[in-house]
């Protein structure tokens, strides 16, 4: 219920902060959301681009809300640091603002890396790339538009972004076994994506064993839960 009451606020403050306009500076936005998005809040084009997305599309709120508080959890499970906890659930909540320009299973996590780039969020640039596949290797990058390096999640952090987001399909938990599924399903056009589909499967499977042993619990079950 705890969980519950968390999400249920963070989705309104969320929701609340990429309802408006946005016209001029976001001075005016209450002290709340100020601090959700310390750091973010003074770029008021950055933040236009997440609320087209939340318009257009009303799971993306609910999405990205959910991988953030896991990411989140685990964080204060950990013991990290207030900043920490804030840096690291900021780019959770930001790992798929590249649907803002489009929906490709691929392509939102290169024009997610592009345009947080463009404002300086280097780390969370590079969260929006290497969640895609659960990381993609040089050759791979080039063939999506990104620089010519690896981008694969290396810290526990960067890995719990792919991890969750794959445990929540649209704006409702599943399992992995039923995502990759789905995701083999309704992309079966897409050689360069489903390929590579029992590759990311295999590192989401590997690592959400590591989570388990960690915190004792089942980490889909704890994602349906929240």
């Amino acid at each position: 219920k705890g969980l519950y009451n968390v999400k249920t606020i963070l989705n309104e403050l969320v929701n609340e902060a990429l309802s408006n306009p946005f016209d001029g500076g976001l001075e005016f936005l209450p002290e709340t959301i100020e601090l959700l998005f310390q750091g973010y809040y003074r770029d008021a084009q950055f933040l236009k681009n997440l609320a087209d997305i939340s318009s257009k599309n009303h799971s993306f709120v609910e999405h990205s809300s959910n991988v953030m508080i896991f990411t989140m959890n685990y964080c204060i499970f950990s013991g990290f640091s207030d900043d920490d906890i804030r840096k690291f659930s900021l780019g959770a909540l930001l790992h798929d603002i590249g649907r803002y320009r489009t929906h490709d299973p691929l392509l939102h996590g290169t024009e997610g890396y592009k345009l947080l780039s463009l404002f300086n969020y280097e780390k969370e640039a590079y969260v929006c790339a290497s969640h895609i596949l659960f990381g993609l290797n040089t050759a791979e990058a080039m063939h999506l538009g990104l620089p010519a390096c690896d981008f694969v999640p290396h810290s526990i952090e960067e890995k719990l972004v792919p991890l969750v987001d794959y445990l929540i399909e649209y704006d409702q938990p599943t399992t992995l076994d039923r995502r990759f599924s789905s995701l083999r399903e309704r992309n079966g056009g897409n050689s360069f994506f489903s390929n590579r589909l029992d590759r990311a499967q295999q590192s989401a499977r590997l690592f959400m064993k590591q989570i388990e042993e960690e915190i004792g619990e089942s980490v889909e079950g704890v994602v349906a839960n929240q």
